[in-house]
């Protein structure tokens, strides 16, 4: 198996698993990120908006809201177990302008110039090929149509960084070989120069993990998260070795009650297709 098909079976499967646990672990981490992320995207009501690895609806659920009933959010995920979740919050909350269906973001297939806005919001990581999965980005959106893409900081700023190598001592592959780099300096922002953007704006945003617990911490990262699967497939011996040594690895963060404090940063890019563009 090649090593793109590798990644995106691990992201497939690995985010099946995670999907019964992702927002019970993540949704209260990651939200102050992704308020700003959809501020900063200033969704009008009647747009049309493109939310690419849109998981259990995190965001596109606070866009769809903000468009209204005369806008469309389209989802789009490699997990299946995601696209029917929140498929099925959609209609549980009344919302017809939102829908999801299962689709790569390395390969998304819509016309060009379909969107008004379109964002990414900690999927990009995951991906082999960032160039090309945001040229289709780019061209999905309409002249003077808006980006949003946010992913997570440098290695350094992320106290949890220690459980890829974890994880990663016990398989053949890297999980996640290419994680933090978009996260890293100005990294985003020439690789959304690159693809055509223009007017681009990066915020770095600094946020403090909060778990109650260390059972919490650990389940955050082998059962919600990206090392889902290869998690998933260790036997009892392997398990209680990871998450040992993960929290082991964020005791520093730990407080005098127990709980956990694991420093991450995010960064957003902010960007626009020219409207007079001739890059497709």
């Amino acid at each position: 198996m090649s090593n793109a098909r590798l990644q995106r079976y691990i992201q497939r499967h690995g985010w099946n698993k995670a999907c019964g646990f992702y927002e019970n672990c993540w949704s209260m981490q990651l939200w102050p990120a992704q308020e700003q992320l959809i501020n900063l995207i200033d969704a009008q009501a009647g747009e049309s908006i493109l939310d690419i690895a849109s998981g259990s609806g995190l965001v596109s659920i606070p866009l769809a809201k903000a468009v209204g009933k005369q806008g469309s959010v389209i989802g789009v995920d490699i997990s299946e177990s995601m696209v029917e979740l929140l498929n099925h919050r959609a209609e549980q909350l009344q919302l017809q302008q939102l829908h999801s269906q299962v689709m790569d973001c390395e390969n998304i297939k819509f016309k060009n110039e379909t969107f008004d806005v379109a964002v990414n919001a900690l999927g990009l990581m995951y991906v082999t090929d960032v160039d090309e999965s945001l040229k289709r980005m780019y061209q999905s959106l309409k002249h003077g149509g808006r980006a949003g893409i946010l992913v997570w900081g440098a290695r350094k700023a992320c106290g949890w960084n220690a459980v890829f190598g974890i994880i990663d001592a016990e398989v053949e592959s890297d999980v996640c070989p290419m994680f933090y780099r978009l996260g890293t300096g100005n990294s985003l922002e020439l690789a959304m120069t690159q693809a055509g953007f223009v007017d681009i704006q990066l915020h770095r945003i600094r946020v403090a993990l909060h778990y109650r617990n260390a059972d919490e911490a650990a389940s955050a990262v082998f059962e919600g998260g990206p090392a889902a699967l290869p998690y998933s497939r260790f036997n009892q011996e392997i398990k209680a070795k990871v998450k040992s040594r993960y929290i082991d690895s964020v005791q520093q963060y730990k407080n005098g009650s127990g709980e956990y404090f694991i420093p991450g940063e995010f960064v957003i890019g902010i960007g626009c297709k020219n409207k007079n563009s001739i890059l497709e």
